[in-house]
């Protein structure tokens, strides 16, 4: 993801959620190299759960999608970036970024 993408992110989302419709949409700095992209949805006990969070790490001119969570599919989905999961990863990451796009159409 490109600098240009998180800066959108950062100008149309905060690091609370919010609901937009369809769930809550959050987008926050987890440290100096790293934000959390994630869509959250309400579940029975009163909490959210994330549908998907991807964890987002800067690597020079880019940031890198290093993490999936999906605690509203069973099984759970919890993946770290590595050669067996890159693509998973990378296609959760276009498929949220679209769905974060759309609801600020």
């Amino acid at each position: 993801m490109k600098q240009t993408q998180i800066n959108w992110l950062k100008e149309h989302f905060s690091e609370t959620s919010e609901y937009l419709g369809d769930g809550y949409y959050r987008f926050r700095k987890s440290d100096e190299a790293s934000y959390e992209l994630a869509f959250l949805v309400p579940c029975a006990c009163g909490s959210n759960n994330v549908h998907p969070q991807i964890t987002l790490e800067n690597h020079g001119s880019e940031y890198i999608a290093t993490k999936l969570i999906d605690m509203e599919v069973t099984p759970p989905i919890v993946l770290t970036r590595n050669g067996e999961t890159s693509e998973e990863i990378d296609q959760a990451l276009a498929d949220l970024l679209k769905k974060f796009e759309d609801v600020k159409k």
